[in-house]
């Protein structure tokens, strides 16, 4: 039978970096508070979270790997929202992921690439939501993994 590996889901003790871009605020906002809630709801306290907002997407993952680099958090989420610009979505994609391989933390990214025709006030009840839920939950599960 082969060995698994899982992680518990409670964060208490850890600490969080959040790095928000500033573009396209609405939608960011709320993946924000949806993310700081669901950190919270897994025992996360109010000052184990740091949120750094940075002024566009192009600045989070420069902004992640210095967040790392310190070595006093156990995860970096990254938050934007991009839209109608696959491209950078796709660079912005890319250079968290090697923030985290990098560093050897985990950095998750919690970013929209949305289509000119979604409009953002839509968005802000379910895809944000949705959205930063997942990003903090897979931050937690990530930190709390024992390999």
């Amino acid at each position: 039978m082969p060995r698994i590996i899982k992680s518990y889901l409670n964060a208490r003790g850890k600490k969080f970096a959040i790095i928000a871009s500033r573009t396209n605020h609405i939608a960011v906002e709320s993946v924000l508070n949806s993310t700081i809630t669901t950190l919270v709801q897994h025992g996360v306290r109010d000052m184990d979270i740091t949120v750094v907002k940075v002024p566009g997407a192009f600045e989070v993952p420069l902004t992640a790997l210095r967040m790392a680099e310190q070595g006093c958090f156990d995860a970096v989420i990254s938050l934007a929202a991009i839209i109608n610009d696959r491209v950078l979505g796709a660079a912005i994609t890319v250079g968290t992921m090697e923030v985290g391989l990098k560093t050897q933390t985990p950095v998750l990214f919690g970013a929209m690439i949305l289509d000119e025709n979604q409009k953002l006030p839509e968005l802000t009840n379910h895809m944000t939501i949705n959205r930063g839920y997942n990003a903090a939950l897979a931050a937690v599960e990530m930190t709390c993994l024992v390999l």
